[in-house]
This record gives C-alpha cells, structure tokens and sequence, in this order.
C-alpha cells in the first residue's frame, strides 16, 4: 500500500525525466532526418508534404517567431558538426520533440484506461510501468521516433472496440494503417474478436476502414513523390509513413515472419472460445507482434508497440515483462549501436568524461 502512493510520485518523475532527456538529444539519425525535413530550407522539397513533417514545420516556424537568439542549423544539416548549444538550441529540440511527449502520455492514459477495464486495482500500476520503461525514452524521445504515433491508434482502436464501440475503433485502426502500414497487423487479432463475438457489421467495416486506410497511405505518399510499390522496398525516414514490413534488406526473412504470424493467428482462432474473451486481444496482439517481428526485424521502433502490449500483459500477471523488456533493451544496445561517435545515447559529448563513456560503450 505504501508503494502505491509512491506511484503518481514516480509518474512525475519519469515525465520530468522525459522531457530533459528529450531536449538534450539532437544527435539521432532521425532526428536530423526529422529537423532537415522540417526546417524552411527544404520546406519545398516534395517529401515534406507527410502530415507529421507539416506538423513539424509549423513548430519550426514558431521557433522562429519567438524573441529569441536563433542559431544557425546549416552547418549541423549540412556537415553534422555541433548542434547550436544554448537555449534557443534546446528549446527547438524541445520543440520538435513536443508533439512526440505529448504521444507518450496520450499512449500512457490509454494503456491505463485498457488495463482498467479488465482490473481496475491494476490500471495504475500499468500507467507507471509504461512511463518508467527506459526503452521508451531511448527510442521515443531520444532518439525522436514518431512510431508512437501508431501505438497510440492501436490502442485506441482496442480500447473503443473493448466498450463495444466498434464503429470508432476501426476507423482508429484506418488512421494508424494511413500513418505507417504495419499498422495492419492488429487486423488479424481484432477481426477475430469480431468474428467470434457474431459482430457481422464491425467486421465489414474493420475491412473497409482497412481498404481505406491503404489507399490513405498510397495518397500521402504520391503526395511525396513516392509510390507504394518503394516504400516495401526501401525506407526513408523523410516521408515518416514508409513501410518496412514486407520487402527490404531482411527480404530472406519474409517467409519465415510470415509463415508464423499466420500460423499463430489460425491457433488464436481456434483457441478462442465463440464467446470471444475480452483478455484475449491482448495476448493476441501481444503474440503476434512478436511473432512476426522475432523472426522479421527488431528495428527499435517496433518494439515500442510490444512494448505498451507487454506493459498491458505484466499488469495483469507480473511474470516475464522485465526478463524480456531487460532482454530486449540490452539487445538494441548492442546491435543498434545507440551511441554515435559524437554521442553517448545520442547526447552530444559536450564534456571529456562524456567522451570517454562513448568510447567505452561503444
């Protein structure tokens, strides 16, 4: 009981946290993909027409309205040299990185509302795992990835279909899958639940909303210059939409991934009863991600999405979420390498004995 109201205070903190990690890390590969794409000087350029470096650019522009010294980022786009250190530097990675924190709490309120409708007494507990979880500030607010972004409509697409608000929770899903198309594996698990529970109609419109949700995806990225047939071939972090889900470096690994989604899909189905338990579209998205992507890819940002599912999961039975979270986040360390020569976890080396813990992690 003592530990529970320690709680919303280790909340506060891990937000706090956030938000100074977040202004201090400019160094990410995307994030200077994210502040090029942003930034008035390629403003023309055909790849920020993507919604989220639109939303970027306004943020840039505000940055330059306010009364404020503002450093020059030319030499930091063009040569990588030092980012501008000073507050007006900080406060426009603060500011990039807004739209970004604002995610992270929106994914945290969500997850808490999820956990509540199964266990009330344990919907806290989920929202303070989810904010104390280092792997999101590394790879969320460190390192600048948007993929929260598709966290957060997955999850609000299963909570509004958990109140029986299928309608909503497919046209969620539909945004998720325009905004990046991996989206598109919580499909299986959702139209199942559907399925079993005799929901006819969601289950048209959960296809539909899919249908749609691709063509959106397609629009954006013509809008870009790109077509849907590149973004399953290559990745470029300027369009903030692509798909590395099907054909990419890891080709070889596609059958594989695939084959054991499928298969762990066609056993869901067959194990869940025609009543369609509630419990079971989290285990389900929780498996099949890691299905799909143990044999596929574990680029840092997918694990993010495993990440709020595993955090739904322990709250409810507190076994191997830090054997795997620990596991996981050790692993991205090391093959990822998340820290640069110029940074230690993307924190510019700004000091000596920040210099040497680079070398020395690397």
């Amino acid at each position: 009981m003592k530990f529970l109201g320690k709680k919303p205070f280790l909340i506060l903190v891990a937000l706090a946290l956030k938000v100074f990690l977040a202004s201090l890390t400019a160094w990410s590969y995307e994030f200077i993909y994210l502040v090029k794409a942003a930034s008035l000087k390629f403003e023309e350029v055909k790849l920020s027409t993507a919604p989220w470096i639109q939303l970027e650019n306004k943020l840039y522009k505000f940055w330059l309205f306010l009364p404020i010294e503002h450093s020059s980022l030319d030499s930091w786009l063009i040569h990588l040299e030092v980012f501008p250190v000073g507050f007006d530097g900080f406060l426009l990675i603060f500011l990039f990185k807004l739209p970004i924190l604002i995610l992270d709490v929106l994914c945290g309120v969500l997850i808490y509302k999820i956990a509540k409708v199964f266990d009330e007494s344990k919907a806290l507990t989920a929202l303070m795992v989810w904010f104390l979880n280092p792997y999101i500030v590394l790879t969320a607010e460190m390192i600048g990835s948007n993929d929260l972004m598709v966290v957060l409509f997955v999850l609000l697409s299963v909570w509004l279909i958990l109140r029986n608000k299928g309608f909503l929770g497919c046209l969620s899903l539909m945004v998720g899958v325009a905004f990046k198309f991996y989206a598109v594996l919580a499909t299986p698990i959702l139209a199942i639940y559907m399925f079993k529970k005799r929901l006819k109609k969601d289950l048209i419109i959960l296809t539909l909303a899919i249908m749609f949700g691709v063509f959106l995806y397609n629009f954006w990225l013509s809008k870009a210059g790109l077509n849907f047939e590149y973004t399953l071939l290559n990745y470029s972090p300027l369009t903030f939409q692509v798909s590395e889900m099907f054909f990419s470096q890891y080709t070889a690994r596609v059958g594989l991934s695939t084959a054991s989604a499928t298969i762990y899909a066609f056993l869901i189905f067959n194990y869940w009863r025609n009543n369609g338990d509630e419990a079971l579209i989290i285990k389900g998205l929780l498996g099949l991600f890691l299905a799909y992507f143990a044999f596929f890819d574990w680029w840092p940002q997918y694990l993010l999405i495993l990440a709020a599912f595993l955090t739904l999961d322990y709250a409810n039975n507190k076994k191997y979420f830090y054997a795997v979270l620990g596991l996981a986040f050790l692993l991205e360390l090391v093959y990822f390498e998340f820290a640069t020569n110029q940074s230690f976890f993307f924190i510019y080396n700004y000091v000596d004995w920040m210099n040497k813990a680079s070398i020395a992690l690397i």
